[in-house]
């Protein structure tokens, strides 16, 4: 069995989305400071652990509102502490090829931004926007193909 204490890690995550009419991007980097658990069963099976708290920073937010005739703004977003979980299973097929299946859950905590002053071509007046507060629960499933070097 092989035991991984802590591990610490530099991350990053990029989302281009919307509502609407027009684009956002987020950024974000992150350091996760966690837990390896894993055991090999035989020569061709091997499954883990993985679980880590999540401390994000240099969290940023455009949004693109010059598409409908307003302007960009950008944001700093606020941020709290997330975390992750998953769970690697792997089976080898020869002794450095292997298929791997890892379902896993992500928790993201993101504080409110602060006010940013914009065009709202909605309504045609100038205006604080602000990103609100949001707790994202994301689960999934990834698979694949490794190759052992």
């Amino acid at each position: 069995m092989r035991f991984n204490f802590t591990y610490a890690q530099i991350q990053g995550k990029f989302w281009f989305g919307g509502m609407g009419a027009y684009l956002d991007y987020k950024e974000k980097e992150y350091v996760p400071v966690g837990v390896i658990l894993e055991k090999r069963f035989l020569r061709s099976f091997k499954i883990g652990f993985d679980a880590a708290v999540v401390f994000p920073f240099n969290m940023k937010m455009t949004a693109y509102l010059s598409e409908i005739g307003g302007s960009d703004l950008d944001f700093d977003l606020g941020w709290h502490v997330g975390g992750k979980c998953e769970v690697p299973i792997t089976f080898y097929v020869k002794p450095r090829t292997a298929f791997y299946i890892t379902p896993f859950y992500r928790y993201w905590n993101i504080g409110e931004s602060n006010l940013v002053l914009g065009y709202d071509p909605t309504d045609k007046t100038w205006k604080y926007f602000y990103e609100p507060h949001s707790i994202t629960h994301y689960y999934g499933v990834s698979c694949g193909v490794m190759f052992e070097f």
